[in-house]
């Protein structure tokens, strides 16, 4: 049985442990990714909680196919309704400080137009991320925990503030090139 044969099947088995399995299967991987965007525990449980009567909603439609993983979709539903959330709040932690690359510009408006070049750069980071690379943390503290670069240089064992910048620069060029050689 596919999971979406298996979520398709929580209204005709009323099986609450159906419903329970699949949230718990994906409650932390979706609250760890959607934590690089708020650091609102209570607001990313709430989207993601939002977010599963979404997606069991829309498994309901007759119409409805799935086209990819459900961890996939809900991920996407999930990060869809959070953006909204923090647009329509204005608590939006991506758009708190100015910066002058193309990365960080396309952080900073996220809109449903940026979504594919959002993607691209969740791709690169995650890829940063498997090989182990220093620059996933590097980047992911300066644009996500928006710590400042004497924070980060201290707590990765630069030398100071300004080598931990210029490290900084290497990495988001690198993570440039990555994108530019991933598949949108």
């Amino acid at each position: 049985m596919s999971e979406l044969d298996f979520i398709r099947s929580w209204n005709e088995n009323n099986s609450r442990s159906n419903f329970e399995l699949i949230y718990s299967k994906y409650l932390d991987s979706i609250l760890n990714y959607l934590r690089m965007f708020s650091k609102d525990e209570d607001l990313i449980r709430d989207v993601f909680q939002d977010s599963i009567i979404v997606l069991y909603e829309n498994s309901q439609k007759k119409d409805f196919e799935l086209t990819c993983t459900v961890q996939t979709y809900l991920t996407s539903i999930c990060r869809n309704r959070l953006y909204k959330v923090l647009n329509k709040t204005k608590t939006d932690e991506l758009n708190q400080q100015n910066y002058d690359t193309n990365i960080s510009d396309w952080l900073d408006e996220v809109t449903e137009q940026h979504e594919q070049k959002l993607n691209l750069i969740e791709s690169a980071l995650m890829e940063l991320k498997r090989v182990g690379n220093r620059c996933y943390e590097l980047i992911y503290r300066y644009f996500f925990h928006k710590e400042s670069m004497r924070v980060i240089a201290k707590a990765m064992k630069y030398t100071n503030a300004e080598n931990a910048k210029q490290q900084k620069a290497r990495c988001q060029k690198k993570l440039k090139e990555l994108i530019k050689t991933i598949k949108p």
